[in-house]
């Protein structure tokens, strides 16, 4: 299989000489396989992700992590335009590792930085959707929550604003010139349990 082949190799040249060495070893170990080890970082990644919900957030961190954590983000707007992107990525998304492994170097490299970019996106945008599902879902909870507050708590609750109406009552009406001590003004508390 001829990736891109209609595309010069000049162009993978110019591109790819953009990315740093660390960035090209990341995307290059995306394509390792160890014996006996599940596939390629990059098999899972061609997975689209779940449908958005609050279960799947915490299976979709680990995902996003190992592209972000690349550092392709930083080549995004100086290396591609959204059209030579968008025509990379599904060229990307089209090979198997191994065809990828039989590339140039920089051809390799700007194809799965193409892919990285755009996984990314997806994934980010995935996950901020996940995000505000969880907000929501918590904004309808809260009030539900609150209107499921137990009947003895409301009965309790009651019980407190009656003493402390009565105590203030007490108060109000207990003569200036009179002094008050704990024991007469007791009984107005013990209510409160």
């Amino acid at each position: 299989m001829h990736v891109c082949s209609h595309v010069p190799d000049e162009l993978f040249d110019s591109v790819c000489t953009r990315f740093s060495p660390a960035l090209r070893q990341a995307i290059d170990q995306l394509l390792l396989v160890p014996d006996g080890e599940p596939p390629a970082t990059l098999a899972h990644l061609k997975e689209y992700p779940p449908a958005p919900s609050l279960a799947s957030i915490p299976a979709s961190l680990p995902r996003y992590r190992p592209v972000a954590e690349t550092g392709i983000e930083a080549c995004a707007s100086q290396v591609f335009t959204p059209e030579w992107l968008t025509s990379l990525c599904q060229h990307a998304k089209r090979c198997n590792a191994n065809d990828l492994k039989r590339c140039t170097a920089y051809k390799r490299s700007t194809l799965l930085g193409c892919f990285l970019l755009e996984t990314r996106q997806t994934w980010l945008d995935h996950l901020v959707t996940m995000h505000d599902q969880y907000r929501m879902e918590s904004t309808r909870q809260t009030p539900h929550a609150h209107a499921q507050t137990p009947r003895e708590f409301c009965t309790r609750q009651q019980r407190a604003m009656d003493v402390m109406r009565a105590t203030t009552d007490c108060l109000l009406e207990w003569p200036d010139e009179q002094p008050l001590s704990q024991p007469e003004l007791w009984p107005q508390g013990t209510a409160v349990t």
